[in-house]
């Protein structure tokens, strides 16, 4: 359940019902994440966002990198919507191929500040 369940989660989706326009939220470095916390928690609290009203997940991580890699095999067909393997430059990549609007990818690149997408895996749920 969503940070725990009961309240907090039927909180933020009653909350996510007045949103008109998207939330992005990002969870980034899944490879480094603790070894105290399971990789199916982590995918359930992704897919019960994935429920809320605009809001959408973005994932990333090196797959390569991945300490429960069995695990993330098994069971991210079932969260994650899209995969994108990056190791281009993101000036390089043809993101309309992608369906994704080149203008959205470079401001939101620029604003995040990243630089290097080298064996980088890029997972999301986009419109």
């Amino acid at each position: 359940m969503l940070f725990g369940g009961g309240f907090k989660s039927e909180l933020f989706l009653n909350i996510s019902k007045s949103f008109n326009c998207y939330h992005f939220i990002v969870i980034d470095d899944l490879e480094r994440m603790n070894d105290d916390i399971k990789l199916e928690e982590v995918f359930g609290i992704i897919d019960e966002l994935k429920r809320c009203n605009y809001v959408k997940v973005i994932l990333v991580t090196n797959t390569k990198e991945m300490p429960q890699k069995e695990r993330f095999e098994k069971y991210h067909e079932k969260v994650i919507d899209r995969t994108y393997y990056i190791t281009e430059r993101p000036e390089k990549v043809d993101w309309a191929k992608l369906g994704i609007h080149y203008g959205f990818i470079i401001e939101f690149l620029s604003k995040h500040h990243v630089k290097k997408f080298a064996n980088t895996t890029k997972s999301t749920e986009f419109i």
